[in-house]
């Protein structure tokens, strides 16, 4: 029978001439890309990145592409007014699309909706684990591609910040790869993801009349009988206690020295003034939540007579009393950061709904490597009116009884102010420092000049006094200065981060092991030992326990079983590959994704496929389609008296019967609806595009067949490690010679009794006996018992 392919290719850009595409093969990835052009006739322009919509009219239907493609890139042919387009999928379009600013370079666990409860100090002490799950839905976020969700995906992987920098492109499909799955993009932009460990589900049955073309792929690895899979991941072990002593921590600390006396004598006016000082110095140091120094407050108290003394030897022999007090000092140096602490995460802050990030905004956590480094530091110096006047020609506090100046003792008059700033360059190791001093008029010699003048030869009124002294905290700029250091060493060096630091106490070194899976099939002279490296494997996942405020192991690492599942599931794709077929079909009989199941019956037997690598090609004239077939298993008979003429597990001459095949009466394509004569392609309705044409509906197949069991053509051995006890009888001559001499044994060895139990589904198909422990026990008689403890054997799943 002819298989008829003729179809009506229609597009959004305008009238088709020609074009193609192809999807990726899924061996050694997780994504599958599409790739193809398109020849349209006319001169056109479309932009980069722009979609494409296209659909065939066949058989009474309008069916849409089942893959969404996008414009690549263009070429406009002047002289043969034709335009080739370049396509691709969104994964295609994206596939180099990599992380820009530092922000976008890492997934951070303390995002992943599974931590929301922890409070965000758990991050900063150890490493807690971040979801594979979340990971792939960053990646899909920055791809702009829509998902049904990642919750099939179940590892766990113990970094404070999962690295990106690869593409977003390579961590997804790295990601599904390592759990089995493969994932592609069907025709309305949505990631659809397979399995590639089940294969159980409804085929679409392929009859002989319906097959245009069937032939050998030749291509392709060769299939292993030992595969090995490596991988790495992280362990926990619980943490040693803390070296801590428990205190409570103050955010600031107190230092006070008390000085030597000092004796300050004062004459005048016939009357003598004495007094001891015990001068008291305190600094105060205030910290922030990340032990910075913010602020360092020194507080100097001495006392009037020595900050004043002119003061009290005005007022001496008056009879008059006058302020004998102490005075202070405070000098305030307040330090600044790149990030204050108000803008850093609150290590202690419990976290609502949302992560630390959400609660904080776009800002990280605390980095000793960038956020330790001062900017700028204030130095502030306030000093008493009464030491201020001290420092000025004043010789007069009063005039008799008119009027009096009795200046305070608190320091709340700002005398020095001296700004630094630090402008530093790690790359380069340079550092600029600026300095800028401002300082009080009535310390320089010119503003006491200046005083003095105004004041000669005596205050003439208290508010000509007051005016004076007032004018004298005017604060001049003394200037600026700049210097520059070049340290000898330089170049951006990270230092670790707390939970770096901390990690030693709940993450062991990462283990290098390999997961070995044995295949049995052809014969023992085509030995092959084929070795892959899953790209992620998983680590034990480290949660934080709120109740007991302590890490804990979550669930363990299955890192071995995803490694045997990878091997497996990769080695199974080659095998597949290698004694699979191309098949071209017409559109409506092509399944329209990847992995599609597809059974062929032929000489009274059915097998199962699966899509790999599917094209199409079309012109004017209509639609080919190509796929291989990789092949999965064995189906069963469809009658008697047939031959199998696919390839079947050793030993294996015969199947069971088929699963019944379903005819459907109405069949129709996918992303279809019906249409009729009138149908004009080059003149679709106006909403033809959005609204008539479906991007999700699934294809009805001419017949189809559902398939829950089907058998391999390889077997899997597993190497079980038995507890057995055998007795083995040795039969020795007593020679009787001086025991300095040895002694020659003749052995003659029998195995008296042996024991297995398997599972009841385990067909054992070799046994290897070998002797891992043995003991001698030594009678009187001429017989010696040696105990086998344990043995290997190979059994077959």
């Amino acid at each position: 029978m002819t298989v008829d392919i003729r179809a009506k290719v229609i597009c959004d850009l305008g009238e088709v001439i020609s074009g193609g595409w192809s999807d990726d093969h899924v061996q050694g990835t997780g994504l599958i890309r599409t790739r193809g052009d398109l020849v349209i006739k006319g001169l056109i322009s479309p932009t980069l990145g722009q979609p494409v919509q296209l659909a065939y009219v066949q058989n009474g239907y309008v069916s849409r592409f089942p893959r969404a493609l996008r414009v690549l890139g263009a070429f406009a042919d002047p002289f043969r007014r034709q335009t080739t387009i370049q396509l691709g999928c969104a994964i295609t379009l994206r596939e180099n699309l990599a992380p820009q600013t530092d922000e976008e370079k890492t997934a951070d666990t303390w995002d992943d909706p599974a931590n929301n409860f922890i409070i965000c100090s758990a991050f900063e002490d150890a490493t807690i684990s971040i979801s594979a799950a979340y990971v792939a839905s960053v990646c899909a976020a920055k791809l702009n591609i829509n998902t049904t969700g990642f919750e099939f995906l179940t590892n766990w992987y113990t970094v404070e910040q999962f690295d990106l920098t690869p593409g977003y492109v390579q961590v997804l499909s790295d990601l599904l790869v390592s759990e089995s799955y493969v994932g592609f993009l069907d025709a309305s932009e949505t990631l659809q993801v397979r399995s590639l460990l089940d294969f159980t589900g409804t085929y679409t049955v392929i009859e002989q009349d319906r097959v245009i073309d069937i032939g050998p792929i030749n291509s392709g690895e060769i299939p292993a009988d030992t595969v090995t899979t490596r991988y790495t991941y992280n362990r926990f072990t619980n943490p040693e206690p803390l070296d801590e002593d428990g205190r409570m921590v103050r955010n600031w600390e107190k230092d006070v020295t008390v000085g030597p006396a000092v004796q300050v004598d004062i004459f005048g006016f016939g009357q003598s003034y004495r007094r001891v000082v015990i001068p008291e110095t305190t600094v105060v140091t205030t910290y922030d939540s990340f032990n910075r120094v913010i602020k360092r407050t020194e507080t100097e108290i001495t006392h009037t007579c020595i900050t004043n003394p002119s003061y009290i030897h005005d007022f001496l022999g008056t009879g008059l009393e006058f302020n004998d007090l102490p005075d202070e000092k405070i000098t305030e140096t307040v330090f600044n950061y790149k990030r204050a602490a108000q803008e850093l995460a609150d290590p202690d802050e419990p976290v609502p709904p949302g992560s630390c990030r959400t609660l904080y905004g776009n800002l990280s956590f605390y980095d000793p490597e960038t956020d330790n480094d001062i900017i700028s530091q204030v130095t502030t110096v306030y000093q008493s009116p009464m030491a201020v006047a001290g420092a000025l020609p004043i010789e007069v506090y009063h005039e008799e009884t008119d009027w009096r100046y009795d200046p305070e003792v608190i320091a709340n008059v700002i005398t020095d102010i001296q700004e630094i700033t630090y402008d530093k360059d790690d790359s380069s190791g340079i550092t600029k420092t600026t300095t800028v001093i401002f300082q009080a008029q009535a310390l320089l010699q010119a503003g006491q000049q200046i005083l003095a003048q105004e004041l000669f030869p005596v205050p003439q009124s208290l508010e000509d006094l007051l005016n004076s002294v007032f004018n004298s905290y005017r604060l001049i700029h003394m200037g600026t200065s700049v210097s520059t250091r070049t340290d000898r060493e330089y170049g951006i060096q990270r230092r670790p981060s707390r939970s770096e630091l901390n990690n030693a106490a709940t993450v062991k070194a990462s283990l290098e092991p390999t997961s070995e899976v044995e295949f049995i099939y052809g014969t023992e002279t085509s030995e092959n030992v084929t070795s892959y490296a899953m790209p992620y494997a998983p680590d034990d996942r480290i949660g934080y326990n709120m109740i007991t405020n302590s890490y804990e192991l979550v669930s363990p690492s299955d890192a071995e079983v995803k490694a045997r599942n990878y091997g497996r599931a990769q080695n199974g794709l080659a095998y597949g590959h290698r004694n699979g077929f191309s098949i071209q079909l017409s559109a409506p009989e092509t399944p329209p994704y990847p992995l599609d199941r597809l059974r062929i019956d032929a000489a009274e037997y059915g097998a199962g496929y699966v899509c790999n690598g599917t094209s199409w090609s079309f012109d004017s004239n209509g639609i080919v389609c190509n796929t291989d077939a990789l092949f999965i298993g064995g189906i069963g008979t469809t009658n008697t008296g047939g031959s199998l003429w696919f390839a079947v597990q050793p030993g294996i001459t015969l199947l069971g019967p088929a699963p019944e095949v379903y005819k459907n009466e109405y069949p129709e394509p996918a992303n279809s609806y019906p249409v009729d004569e009138s149908f004009d392609p080059l003149n679709p309705p106006e909403d033809f595009w959005d609204e008539l044409l479906p991007t999700d509906s699934p294809a009805v197949p001419a017949a189809e067949s559902i398939i829950v069991d089907l058998v391999p053509a390889w077997k899997e051995a597993i190497n079980e490690l038995l507890a057995v006890r055998s007795t083995i009888n040795v039969t020795r001559g007593i020679i009787n010679i001086p025991t300095v001499q040895p002694v020659v044994l003749t052995t003659r060895t029998t195995i008296s009794a042996l024991e297995l139990s398997a599972r009841n589904s385990v067909l054992p198909i070799k046994i290897k006996l070998s002797v891992q422990e043995a003991s001698a026990a030594i009678r009187e008689e001429p017989v010696e018992l040696l105990n086998i403890l344990s043995t290997g054997a190979y059994l077959l799943m």
